[in-house]
């Protein structure tokens, strides 16, 4: 679901998808958000919210709280994907005619309910006191990332005081 810009594959399949011949089907985890996004009987504990969460991740991405806001502007392949599209009289009644229309609804039905059923397990997993990923992020990528590398200098500073004083320490005597 999670898709980079438009690749040459995705730009020769937009008359397909508009004939509905070639559209994705929507994968069974969004399908069961979409029946019931605040299910919660199987969710017994932490390790259970963060399977959940790992099912929807592996079909809608990393969450915002891991990528932030996602890069704007204009994409080379999603301007050649609308001008093939735009190429397709009449596309949008062609679209409702053949069912495409609607399976694109439903899919973005489906993907708007795992973005919910997501937000609402990690609500959840904060309310029973989980770790992330059972709960939000706290901190930005960056700040994350300069939280380990301030770790890891602190880790070295330990470990190289700690041998400059054992080469400072006389030999234990034998004796």
């Amino acid at each position: 679901m999670a898709k980079p810009d438009a690749d040459v594959e995705d730009i020769a399949r937009t008359p397909l998808e508009d004939l509905n011949i070639d559209g994705d089907e929507i994968p069974p985890v969004l399908i069961e958000a979409a029946e019931d996004p605040y299910a919660r009987e199987a969710l017994t504990d932490c390790n259970a919210i963060v399977a959940e969460i790992a099912r929807i991740d592996r079909v809608l991405g990393p969450d915002y709280d891991y990528l932030g806001r996602p890069e704007g502007g204009l994409k080379p392949g999603r301007v050649a994907k609308g001008l093939v599209g735009s190429l397709i009289p009449f596309r949008g009644i062609v679209r409702e005619v053949t069912g495409a229309a609607g399976e694109e609804r439903e899919l973005i039905y489906a993907i708007t309910a795992g973005m919910v059923r997501r937000g609402f397990l990690k609500g959840l997993g904060m309310g029973r006191g989980c770790d992330y990923p059972a709960t939000p992020r706290t901190m930005t990528m960056e700040e994350e990332l300069a939280a380990d590398e301030q770790a890891s200098k602190a880790q070295a500073a330990e470990e190289q005081a700690a041998e400059e004083q054992a080469a400072q320490e006389p030999p234990a005597d034998p004796r």
